[in-house]
């Protein structure tokens, strides 16, 4: 039976990454649906769809209007939101609509999205589960902060808008203090975390990619390696955040140990790289979805290996 998959923001490098495994581990088996609010010709991805549809900003409701009568037109259907705006937008009223029940979302539960895309909130949830993490609180107008800080949009993802600041107080551009959380800035390697957790078994596997190098915000060369402390932090954060299936989070192998600094409910632009060792979370994730085997997808590894990333051109 062929599977209809609808993927949020098909133009950027996790939507690319998710139609390539899509198209590559199930050929024609599925009918793939591209959203994106680029045009057809600056969308790589579009090459791979078997449809492709032009849609409004996630924040908009001519979103979910669309999102809709695309899932209505497919009937049984599975949605992959890559962005914050694209999980709110079904989290706050997909669940109201009728008409589209038979749209599974792939991901976090909808009851819990809002706790980990409001970067406030996940931390203050991560640190009374017991989870390291850097001290964050909500910015504010004339307080003057006595040590190294990063501020970072509350309701933003990746690097986007993040800003490294030494002691004192907030930079005069921010207009809605609100609107952003400063974290203590912590010393030492960034590491991105590829994860899968399966709810029902407990099934847990990481993969770890240090960042050697970054352009544009994403990893073009990393080292990558598995260490079991992983495993056992990606159960704790799916576990309190309420994941199933393929997810990704970021901490700073401080001194003490690694500290939590971002958490996103889907694979990373770079989570592909992984797969090159025998570990492809995007197949798996959307395996767990299509209620086929998971583990197959999962080769344990025992030394660091290092994943390059050149650019391919493509005439659209």
């Amino acid at each position: 039976m062929k599977r209809n998959v609808i993927v949020g923001a098909a133009g950027s490098g996790t939507g690319f990454a998710a139609i390539t495994s899509l198209r590559k581990n199930w050929g024609d088996g599925v009918f793939i649906v591209g959203l994106d609010t680029n045009p057809r010709q600056l969308v790589t991805a579009s090459l791979l769809v078997d449809k492709f549809v032009q849609v409004p900003f996630a924040s908009e409701p001519s979103f979910w209007e669309t999102l809709q009568s695309e899932a209505v037109m497919l009937g049984e259907s599975f949605f992959m939101p890559l962005l914050p705006e694209e999980v709110l937008a079904v989290a706050r009223q997909g669940t109201l609509v009728s008409a589209v029940q038979s749209l599974k979302v792939i991901g976090t539960e909808l009851n819990a999205a809002e706790a980990i895309l409001d970067k406030f909130t996940l931390f203050q949830k991560a640190h009374q589960s017991g989870m390291p993490c850097p001290k964050t609180e909500l910015a504010k107008r004339g307080v003057t902060y006595s040590r190294e800080f990063l501020l970072k949009p509350r309701f933003g993802y990746g690097s986007k808008g993040i800003s490294r600041t030494s002691e004192g107080q907030l930079p005069a551009e921010v207009a809605t203090p609100e609107d952003y959380i400063v974290q203590d800035y912590i010393h030492g390697p960034e590491l991105t975390i590829d994860a899968f957790h399966q709810r029902s078994t407990g099934f847990t596997w990481s993969v770890c990619r240090e960042r050697i190098e970054v352009k544009s915000g994403v990893s073009v060369k990393c080292r990558l390696f598995r260490e079991k402390k992983f495993d056992e932090m990606a159960s704790a954060l799916a576990s309190v955040f309420k994941l199933n299936g393929a997810f990704c989070f970021q901490v700073i192998q401080s001194p003490s140990g690694p500290k939590l600094i971002d958490l996103n409910p889907r694979p990373g632009a770079g989570t592909s790289m992984s797969a090159l060792t025998g570990n492809d979370f995007f197949k798996a994730g959307f395996s767990l979805a299509f209620d086929e085997e998971y583990e197959r997808c999962f080769a344990p590894f025992d030394e660091e290996v290092f994943v390059t990333r050149q650019y391919v051109d493509f005439l659209s």
